[in-house]
């Protein structure tokens, strides 16, 4: 298939001015040859049974099925006798077989990533979460289980959230600045969140892209990368889609520098703000308006000019497609490149803050001030606020502030300096005022208004302690290699996350992290070996302190 591909004649691809014509013969071509060497037949295949049954375990079940008929016939306390103790023979060779079977499964695919998590995810025990195929939604006033109506409803809702918000091949690329249309189409799969299931607004739309533009785009992504980190054009204070930034960096300066605030006898006051639907309501034009500010001209500005309108969408639900619909704001879901055209659209906030400092991660954003006096902080903090709030309106995004834990304004200081201020740290926002609230979970991390961590170190010991409980469930289904492996990719890093923040615990929660090794390394190696014990969890979290 390979020779046939080198010897077909490209010359009309290259020459042909119209992308989605070139794209057409190419896809037709490499379809034809694909075919030719793989064609599509239908088979007619039984369900495949289960790969962990051998030859004697099958012969097993089919005695304990023939004692089972017989003692059905006989109602027989003998015979039914007899039908337990097989019975309970088959269950027990039942889980030596699948215990040995998924250990050899891991062992081999122990170095390719990709292969051995799927595995995992196999046989880790999980919640069943229901299917959608007897589903009712409201569809113009009546309630409806047509997946053919359901599937257009979802497509008109996801296009239309925005007016409801506001109310009011390669190198073609280079000599036209077009896109084939069908690299812009992506099938939409609704996704539950939480809260009931016959609600629209409790699905998250994934948006899945033809695999050959996310090839495209990534080599595009890596130059504009690039350029903007070389010229250091993105804002220092945004950690998010960018490398080597991460939540745990946003968090660790946020609280780091509330810290060294609290401690010169300073009150800090905190706005977090929310963003509604930020990625579907960026206008096009508005962001396309911005990118020669960041070297984008001529015939790459056109590329993205093509790249961002007319994008289509269809939503797949239950095996049905919907009517296609066309995107009308946004940056592309499921892309390479939208994240990047979010932080070039969101850039230039920075530019308003006058008075406040800023942290942002992606679309997570704190404002935060520092003085001795109540009233300085407010005036700061209520003015820098509406600088963002015109900012946010020109660029048709909105804050979030209806929903409780979303965006709240938090003072922080000692206790002691909190109670003499005796005033609340007030910030009017619109016709309305920001929540004041007394703890907060920014980033991951629980903050409350004296910088107390010990909220935050229960809540993840508490995640990592139910993570362990499943462990325990498939350990007979792993090695000890896949199970360390299990334990140092999703456990450990819930203990360790922003440990640089609290390196001085109590007691109490020094005692907790030492019995909780015990119980892991019981749980890996089954019976505790000092040859062969997990490192210390306050070692790993000193350990992570520094990479930070």
């Amino acid at each position: 298939m390979n020779n046939e591909l080198r010897l077909v004649d490209w010359s009309y691809v290259y020459n042909n001015s119209n992308v989605n014509s070139a794209w057409t013969y190419m896809k037709t071509i490499i379809t034809g040859i694909y075919l030719k060497y793989a064609p599509v037949i239908s088979k007619r295949v039984k369900g495949k049974p289960a790969p962990w049954l051998t030859v004697e375990v099958k012969q097993l079940m089919n005695e304990r099925d023939s004692l089972l008929r017989k003692y059905r016939r006989t109602s027989n306390d003998e015979d039914f006798h007899a039908y337990k103790l097989k019975r309970n023979k088959v269950n027990t060779l039942l889980r030596q077989a699948k215990s040995s079977y998924n250990k050899n499964l891991l062992e081999e695919n122990s170095k390719t990533p990709e292969s051995f998590w799927k595995i995992i995810k196999s046989i880790y025990p999980v919640k069943s979460t229901g299917k959608n195929t007897s589903l009712s939604f409201e569809i113009d006033g009546e309630m409806s289980a047509d997946a053919s109506k359901i599937s257009n409803a979802f497509c008109s809702y996801f296009n239309n959230i925005v007016a409801t918000l506001k109310q009011k091949a390669f190198p073609l690329r280079n000599l036209s600045g077009l896109i084939p249309s069908e690299w812009k189409s992506a099938k939409i799969i609704p996704i539950h969140k939480s809260g009931p299931r016959s609600s629209f607004d409790n699905y998250r739309p994934i948006s899945v892209l033809p695999a050959i533009s996310k090839v495209m785009e990534t080599i595009i992504h890596r130059q504009v990368m690039n350029f903007l980190n070389e010229n250091k054009l993105l804002s220092q204070n945004q950690f998010g889609f960018r490398p080597k930034m991460s939540t745990e960096l946003a968090a660790v300066k946020f609280i780091a520098e509330i810290r060294m605030s609290v401690d010169k006898g300073n009150l800090v006051g905190a706005v977090f703000i929310d963003l509604t639907k930020a990625f579907y309501t960026i206008s096009h034009s508005k962001l396309l308006s911005k990118l020669p500010q960041y070297g984008i001209n001529g015939t790459e500005l056109d590329w993205f000019k093509d790249y961002l309108f007319r994008r289509a969408a269809c939503v797949s639900y239950n095996n049905h497609i919907s009517q296609q619909c066309y995107l009308r704001s946004g940056v592309p879901q499921g892309s390479i490149l939208g994240p990047l055209l979010f932080l070039i659209s969101f850039n230039d906030i920075v530019d308003l803050i006058e008075q406040s400092r800023i942290v942002k991660y992606a679309v997570d954003v704190v404002l935060y001030v520092e003085d001795k006096n109540m009233e300085s902080i407010k005036s700061k903090l209520t003015n820098d606020l509406a600088n963002v709030a015109v900012w946010l309106d020109e660029n048709d995004l909105i804050i979030n502030y209806f929903n409780e834990g979303k965006t709240e304004a938090l003072l922080f200081g000692t206790a002691k300096r909190i109670c003499k201020s005796n005033e609340s740290l007030s910030i009017p926002y619109g016709n309305t005022v920001v929540n004041l609230t007394k703890k907060y979970q920014y980033l991951g991390v629980e903050v409350d208004s004296t910088l107390n961590l010990n909220t935050h170190f229960d809540a993840c010991f508490k995640r990592a302690s139910t993570r362990l409980r499943l462990l325990s469930k498939i350990r007979d289904n792993s090695n000890v290699d896949s199970a360390r492996t299990i334990y140092q990719s999703m456990i450990t890093p819930l203990l360790t996350y922003c440990g640089i923040l609290n390196l001085k615990l109590t007691s109490t929660q020094l005692h907790k992290l030492a019995s909780f090794r015990e119980r892991a390394n019981k749980v890996i190696f089954n019976d505790f070996r000092p040859d062969t014990e997990l490192p210390s969890i306050m070692d790993l979290r000193k350990k992570r302190a520094c990479e930070i």
